[in-house]
């Protein structure tokens, strides 16, 4: 039993080890532990790294779509993703990857006339709230919605 946890966890001591039954259950014991204070930890950061990075990368998407939502990528937009492609670490090829699956999920996303219909109806309905408002107090409330700024200014345009 020894020589089985000795050799899996790699520790090897070489011409040195212990002799005695309770000195090989005490180095056993030192080699299991060694291995779940290092390994064990360096796998949930790990894993943790690669979701943090997943949602990440999944928020860049969301901030692809964002720009290509009104068919224009103006300069800033253009800069700011390029400046969080490269906080990404992702090459060009990926980048462009990205792109290509937000463009597909705009287009797929497609509206039709009963949506515009009941878009248009939609804003209508805001409009009126948000003309019984102070000016000042509208957009305080705007500010405070958990919206992109281009939803946000799409809502203050209304006032």
């Amino acid at each position: 039993m020894y020589w089985a946890v000795i050799t899996l966890a790699s520790v090897g001591y070489g011409d040195i080890s212990p002799i005695t039954p309770l000195g090989q259950a005490f180095t056993m014991i030192l080699a299991i532990m060694g291995i779940g204070i290092v390994a064990l930890p360096a796998g949930i950061l790990g894993s943790a790294f690669s979701d943090q990075l997943h949602q990440d990368r999944e928020e860049m998407l969301k901030e692809i779509e964002d720009a290509f939502a009104d068919g224009i990528l103006t300069d800033a937009e253009a800069s700011s993703l390029e400046q969080e492609r490269i906080r990404l670490h992702l090459s060009e090829d990926q980048f462009e990857a990205l792109k290509k699956k937000a463009q597909s999920r705009l287009a797929g996303a497609g509206i039709d006339k009963p949506t515009l219909e009941q878009l248009a109806a939609m804003v209508t309905k805001t409009e009126s709230a948000l003309a019984g408002l102070p000016l000042d107090k509208a957009v305080e409330e705007i500010n405070k919605l958990n919206i992109s700024e281009k939803q946000k200014a799409s809502l203050k345009s209304l006032l």
